[in-house]
């Protein structure tokens, strides 16, 4: 295996958006394989801040201190030896506002081909259609409010009936168990199995991509969760 290892390309840290879950499998597994550095790459992942959110300006700063940094001197060339890059994972409602500030981002994967976003209720009231949620509190992180928001209000004209309560993410699951909201919104692949752990059975899930008026079909938001790094770093020959 040693022999065939490509020589060292770039030292990458990924600011993850998340906790590390079953969301980010494929990173790990990648790394534990050592797939990455079969390609000459040096992985390291950074967990996220206490809110979220902040992804994009914190990828971007980093990369900016590297690059003006002596301790990397070789990110101000473009000479092919080792480069550092700042990377992130995060969602693209996210990311395109910040794009739209003018951060330098630019999205270069997908994590998801379909969302794992969802609203989940308790087993003893389950919520699994947009009509059940008229009437209902729903919990939810700030950063997810716009998309949810206005995926409801694709599926239902009643979207002003469904009061939205902003929560910290690790604050949800704690709140429907206490009864302080009818449902939350959160991952169907990590999130939800911890909720499923701590109730003993299976909640009750509405996938946001299963959303749909009636007589329509159900809403596709396409690829979920995005990587991306700095626009003007990823121009360097080494990322070509």
């Amino acid at each position: 295996m040693t022999s065939s290892l490509k020589k060292l390309q770039a030292r990458i840290t990924c600011q993850l958006d998340a906790p590390p879950s079953a969301q980010f499998a494929g990173l790990f597994v990648a790394s534990d394989r050592g797939l990455y550095k079969a390609h000459g790459l040096d992985v390291s992942y950074l967990l996220p801040s206490r809110e979220g959110g902040d992804e994009p300006e914190l990828v971007l700063k980093r990369q900016l201190d590297m690059d003006s940094s002596t301790l990397f001197p070789n990110n101000r060339d473009t000479s092919g030896e080792p480069v550092n890059l700042s990377i992130g994972t995060v969602e693209q409602n996210v990311l395109l506002p910040a794009i739209a500030r003018n951060i330098q981002a630019k999205a270069f994967g997908a994590m998801f081909k379909r969302s794992p976003n969802c609203i989940a209720s308790l087993p003893s009231a389950p919520l699994l259609s947009v009509d059940d949620l008229v009437g209902k509190s729903l919990g939810m992180n700030v950063e997810s409010v716009e998309l949810t928001s206005t995926l409801l209000s694709h599926a239902t004209e009643r979207c002003k009936d469904i009061e939205i309560k902003l929560m910290k993410r690790n604050k949800k699951i704690g709140a429907l168990l206490r009864g302080e909201v009818d449902a939350i919104q959160i991952y169907s692949c990590s999130e939800a199995i911890e909720l499923e752990a701590r109730l003993g059975k299976a909640p009750g899930i509405l996938h946001l991509c299963d959303l749909k008026a009636p007589g329509e079909p159900s809403l596709n938001i396409g690829y979920s969760k995005v990587l991306f790094g700095d626009r003007r770093a990823m121009r360097r020959p080494q990322f070509q």
